[in-house]
């Protein structure tokens, strides 16, 4: 019978996907270069081999900067409105007025 294929990890995003799809592409383009050192291309074996080492190095900074800069939007407000943590502040000041108006005659709160 026809089976439907299964999709694919809702937590592995896009660029995880493209770096893997780039590290695979380089590390058999890196064996395509010992393949010509050993057919004595040697020249072009070590400039492809330096071209490709150098890429793949670009490619990684530029994903680790991506998720660190991800990372630090998600867990404070450097880079923006974070709503989790704009929440509890407007949270806990409606929690302090309830209670100053629950009890009024009483000022035991240092809020109110």
């Amino acid at each position: 019978m026809f089976k439907i294929p299964k999709k694919r990890k809702s937590d592995q995003e896009y660029s995880k996907r493209m770096l893997s799809k780039i590290l695979n592409h380089s590390m058999l383009m890196l064996w395509g270069t010992y393949l010509l050192a050993w057919f004595g291309k040697t020249e072009i074996a070590e400039s492809l081999s330096k071209t490709i080492v150098s890429s793949v190095i670009a490619v990684m900074v530029g994903y680790l900067a991506k998720s660190v800069i991800e990372n630090i939007s998600k867990n404070t407000t450097a880079f923006g409105n974070n709503t989790d943590l704009l929440a509890s502040p407007d949270k806990k000041d409606d929690q302090s007025q309830d209670r100053c108006s629950e009890n009024e005659h009483i000022n035991n709160y240092k809020d109110c």
